[in-house]
């Protein structure tokens, strides 16, 4: 899909090290609207102790994005 994106694995491993991470692409399967790709940037929390309360950032739809990628890469007869 978009070139540079994080794989699963490497996204996880921030997630469990309470990293933040930037524009993390995935594709979301199935519904009445079918496949959607989405990307997501999180920074983590924490309280005034220093424990984790989770991830605060934002989500955005970039099926647009990944289907005329898929189209520019296809139609590349390289």
């Amino acid at each position: 899909m978009l070139s540079g994106n994080q794989s699963a694995a490497a996204h996880l491993e921030d997630l469990q090290a309470r990293r933040p991470f930037r524009d993390f692409v995935y594709e979301l399967k199935g519904g009445r609207t079918g496949c959607r790709w989405v990307s997501i940037t999180g920074f983590p929390r924490f309280d005034s102790e220093g424990k984790f309360t989770g991830y605060r950032g934002i989500g955005r739809n970039v099926t647009m994005l990944a289907v005329a990628f898929d189209e520019l890469k296809q139609s590349d007869p390289s």
